[in-house]
């Protein structure tokens, strides 16, 4: 049954590797281009006065 155990923390511990390059990889960086996006919408435009 330990056996077993090990198993499942390795797996476990390679399926979170795997979320984490992932989410790293190709979120966080929509993430940070929908951030900017959204607040270069929220600033207000300079008139020329």
């Amino acid at each position: 049954m330990k056996k077993h155990h090990l198993s499942s923390v390795r797996t476990r511990e390679s399926i979170e590797a795997t979320v984490h390059h992932q989410v790293n990889e190709y979120v966080s960086p929509q993430i940070g281009f929908f951030l900017s996006n959204k607040q270069l919408e929220s600033v207000p435009e300079e008139s020329g006065h």
